[in-house]
């Protein structure tokens, strides 16, 4: 999951024209200070070796920005003409349209697209197709090669700084102690970002050398896991577990069969949301189907298809842990709440755009694209619940 803070801002400047280094400045609602950006690597060819400066002409003035002031770390994709669908009508007649579940006319523009991984934070995206910017003179340039070859040396360099994030271990740290208080949802979304990364390596790794003999000791090796090789003496169980164990204080994978009997009476009760969801997804899949449209549409159904199954399981496994709890961690429920929306707007956005490439079979696919609304709506509402639970 990403920080995405274009809401909340109210201006700011990329500066890339000392070539791979990107510097900048962000200020946001409610703060007369700037979040400053000290970053390895260089934007997209319509901004390398340029200056940037932005102004969001309408900032939300509820917003919320929680990020560390000081971000370091490497570039994502920096670009200011990322092409995307805009919509046509003002912002009350916008706004209109998404409470009423309404089709919202959009055409073809450009959007500033400013992603980064810092080690604060994680992944932070701004992206906004009505942001005002400037953009100065080129002071050096890269042409279609050595923007292919730059991109290509920021994806080496993102792999290093995840890598180093894996090895600190900076998030268990930040844990280790009885007498602290109860994750928010926010250092939960920490918790589980760093989990999402270890375990993305992980498995890179088994995949690699899941048939070497030497299995254990070279996985172990790749993760940086040097506390593991001591004298062929490897855990039978995987580090990962232990890492969860440590952030949670859950046990994975060990069970007796009492925990499975639990285990299946959980299974066969499903939260209600997430069933409606798990169920929407397999109409989705039978209708497209029966009709012959995986073959013809996949381009454009594959999407809605496997983005409203990925919702469903991650709503299935938040809502899953609030049966398993009588005494619920809500922090740790309103961050995975939160997570599952990350793929339900991905199929919102999905359905959208089938509807309208495919009109003739928008009979299904539009009551399918309300339902998600719907859904996402309730997911809100059981957030904002939690939160008042959490804070009393």
């Amino acid at each position: 999951m990403a920080w995405r803070i274009h809401d909340e801002i109210t201006h700011g400047e990329i500066d890339n024209r000392k070539a791979g280094q990107v510097e900048g400045r962000i200020w946001v609602i409610g703060s007369d200070e700037p979040i400053h950006l000290r970053l390895k690597g260089n934007c997209w060819s319509d901004l390398a070796g340029c200056y940037l400066k932005f102004r969001n002409p309408n900032p939300d003035p509820n917003g919320r920005v929680t990020l560390n002031p000081n971000q370091e770390g490497v570039v994502g994709d920096m670009t200011a003409s990322r092409k995307v669908q805009v919509p046509t009508v003002d912002h009350e007649t916008l706004s209109y349209l998404v409470n009423n579940n309404q089709p919202i006319p959009t055409q073809l523009g450009n959007s500033i697209y400013l992603e980064w991984f810092s080690e604060a934070n994680g992944r932070v995206v701004v992206e906004a197709a009505h942001y005002q910017c400037e953009v100065s003179p080129p002071e050096w340039s890269m042409d279609v090669e050595e923007e292919k070859e730059q991109r290509k040396k920021n994806e080496e360099s993102l792999q290093e700084f995840l890598q180093n994030l894996v090895n600190q271990q900076s998030l268990l740290d930040s844990t280790d102690g009885e007498d602290e208080e109860p994750l928010d949802e926010f250092q939960w979304e920490q918790l589980l970002r760093q989990s999402d990364k270890i375990s993305d390596q992980y498995l890179e790794a088994l995949e690699k050398y899941r048939d070497d003999p030497d299995c254990d000791r070279l996985i172990a090796e790749e993760m940086g896991w040097d506390w593991l090789i001591e004298e062929n003496d490897l855990p039978l169980e995987n580090p990962l577990f232990e890492f969860v164990k440590e952030a949670t204080g859950e046990e994975i994978g060990e069970f007796d069969s009492d925990d499975d009997d639990e285990i299946g009476e959980i299974n066969d009760e499903p939260h209600p949301l997430a069933e409606r969801l798990h169920e929407l997804a397999s109409r989705l899949f039978e209708n497209a189907d029966e009709r012959g449209l995986l073959e013809s549409h996949e381009n454009i159904l594959l999407p809605l298809l496997t983005c409203t199954s990925a919702a469903a399981a991650q709503l299935g496994g938040a809502l899953d842990a609030l049966a398993a709890d009588d005494y619920p961690d809500y922090g740790f429920m309103i961050a995975s709440l939160k997570r599952s929306l990350t793929p339900l707007h991905q199929s919102i956005a999905a359905a959208d755009r089938a509807s309208k490439s495919i009109p003739e079979e928008s009979e299904w696919i539009e009551p399918a694209r309300k339902e998600l609304f719907l859904i996402r709506q309730e997911i809100l509402t059981l957030m904002d619940t939690f939160r008042k639970r959490l804070h009393g």
